[in-house]
């Protein structure tokens, strides 16, 4: 513990308005499986103490330094499209919700790369994915807690299943904080496997596997699907860096992919989600449940945007066009609610056309394009993490997908920097000159 305490403590600088941002930026990174409520006012918190910190100049050439232009113009772009979107729509109460998503795009950024390499170092990063894992940890073990206890009263198995497990959240954003919790958490073992303590090691290890059996529980097909898919760049990472190893490793990683796998095929869950039944718009039956009709949902998204072409519906009317599908094919129960694509680049094109999912993949290439230029292995993750997650979800129509992502990708940027640099030391007073409030 007071090993904990003076790291902590080594992590605070002369500049007492970096100390604040930070532990704006810590409090923010705790709560994000938790609720997304308090994100509004953290970032204006944070907002306000950049702009006390002034120096504008020092921002711009650490936005530079820091990988921000290519990065920022993506981001830019992809803001500016729903706000331009905003020209078209009839309705304008949920064009300006959306845009609203958004803020954290512009908070993160900001916050994150103007700051020089001498205030966030390695070690700032370090803290904040170790916050983001604990707290995720944390949500899991009150998921399981809740779920063991309402089944032991009730008798009911389904308290440990999809969305009666996951009763805080909707379970595909829970998989997916879980999913890059456990990530980060691996990727820390498999690069310290020698300087860990035993201890450390073991309860590290019981950590990462109640994670896995969270993501089991939460059953999002997302999530297993991407859980899966993220171990095969993770098993040739392993094998690269702990040579020695490399057969248990790799047979570890196997037995995992193996086992999720017999998971999405059995019925040893109450219900297999991977082979209920899938209704398409032509059958014309009412589906019960939203976990049937994504396939419908894609179908009429797909039907829709190629009907607005080039431009898309604009950023207020999708489900206007969304919904002409549904009835056009004798779909009325439960269609009037505003069900979004579900598929992140087909609400793209829907809403803003062409330029919209042009713009969208330029910004998801940018995590890949700094993982494949900083060779990092925990940022090539994120991307797949965002890749594949938005075939099944619309992420930047939800402030649970949008804040984590808008913090998390220029952070392991900003990681992917300095692990490449080599910066390892926390900077001493003397290294800031003067002029620190």
């Amino acid at each position: 513990m007071n090993s904990l305490r003076t790291y902590v403590q080594s992590l605070r600088t002369p500049d007492r308005l970096f100390n604040a941002s930070f532990l704006l930026l810590m409090l923010a990174v705790a709560l994000l499986p938790f609720t997304v409520y308090w994100m509004w006012p953290i970032g204006i918190l944070l907002v306000i103490l950049w702009a006390a910190q002034g120096d504008w100049r020092g921002k711009w050439e650490n936005f530079k330094a820091n990988d921000g232009i290519p990065y920022g113009l993506f981001l830019f772009a992809v803001c500016l499209i729903p706000l331009t979107g905003l020209i078209n729509s009839e309705h304008q109460n949920y064009a300006w919700r959306t845009v609203e998503c958004y803020l954290w795009f512009f908070i993160a950024p900001l916050i994150l790369l103007t700051n020089s390499r001498k205030l966030l170092t390695k070690n700032h990063i370090r803290l904040l994915l170790a916050v983001f894992c604990a707290s995720v940890f944390v949500n899991i073990v009150v998921l399981d807690v809740h779920g063991i206890y309402k089944t032991l009263t009730t008798g009911d198995n389904t308290y440990l299943y999809y969305s009666t497990f996951s009763y805080l959240r909707h379970p595909t954003y829970v998989s997916l904080y879980t999913t890059f919790a456990y990530l980060v958490i691996l990727v820390y073992l498999i690069d310290n496997h020698d300087v860990i303590k035993l201890p450390r090691k073991i309860l590290l290890y019981l950590v990462e596997a109640i994670m896995l059996i969270g993501v089991f529980c939460l059953y999002s097909r997302a999530g297993i699907i991407t859980l899966v898919a993220v171990h095969l760049p993770i098993a040739v990472y392993a094998v690269r860096k702990r040579k020695t190893e490399w057969k248990w490793m790799l047979l570890v990683f196997i037995a995992i992919a193996v086992l999720f796998t017999l998971l999405m095929t059995t019925d040893f869950m109450p219900i297999n989600r991977f082979t209920e039944p899938k209704y398409t718009l032509e059958e014309g039956t009412e589906p019960t449940k939203t976990s049937d009709v994504r396939l419908i949902l894609w179908q009429a998204g797909w039907e829709a945007a190629v009907e607005n072409l080039p431009f898309g519906t604009g950023t207020g009317d999708c489900f206007d066009a969304m919904r002409e599908k549904y009835h056009s094919h004798g779909y009325w129960i439960d269609f009037d609610h505003n069900y979004n694509a579900h598929n992140q680049y087909l609400q793209a094109l829907l809403t803003n056309g062409i330029p919209g999912i042009i713009l969208l993949l330029l910004y998801f290439f940018a995590p890949l394009g700094e993982s494949i230029r900083y060779r990092d292995i925990l940022l090539l993750s994120l991307f797949i993490l965002l890749a594949l997650n938005s075939c099944f979800e619309c992420l930047f129509d939800r402030r649970f997908g949008v804040d984590f992502f808008a913090i998390m990708v220029p952070l392991l940027m900003l990681r992917a920097q300095r692990m490449c640099a080599n910066e390892n030391e926390i900077p001493s007073p003397s290294d800031f000159g003067d002029g620190m409030v």
